[in-house]
């Protein structure tokens, strides 16, 4: 499976990244994502549905992500899917990112 960074000019490109994670303070200050209804979740659904990864998309997120909209999926769409299907997140960390992009010696910020 291609991680979402090997799309050709998927629809969510044209968009800032925080658009993807949204979420909001609650009453007490603790952050809270959006719910389905939400309008910023909405667009993002919109965006999501034109787009030729969207399945693909959606599939990485099942498997690899906690957080955000992926494929027009939720974080609470995703949690529902999991348990129907009995999938737990495997998620890629920055070394194996950085390895599937060619750089295989990736050792994590050394910056003091």
């Amino acid at each position: 499976m291609r991680g979402p960074w090997e799309y050709e000019n998927p629809s969510c490109a044209s968009v800032g990244g925080d658009f993807w994670f949204p979420e909001k303070a609650n009453s007490k200050g603790a952050m809270r994502t959006l719910s389905g209804t939400s309008f910023e979740v909405q667009m993002a659904r919109k965006i999501c549905n034109g787009c030729v990864h969207k399945s693909e998309c959606g599939q990485w997120g099942l498997l690899h992500e906690k957080f955000g909209i992926w494929g027009g999926l939720t974080e609470a769409d995703r949690v529902i899917y999991r348990k129907r299907l009995n999938i737990i997140v495997e998620e890629v960390g920055i070394a194996n990112l950085a390895e599937s992009l060619g750089n295989s010696t990736y050792q994590g910020d050394t910056s003091t």
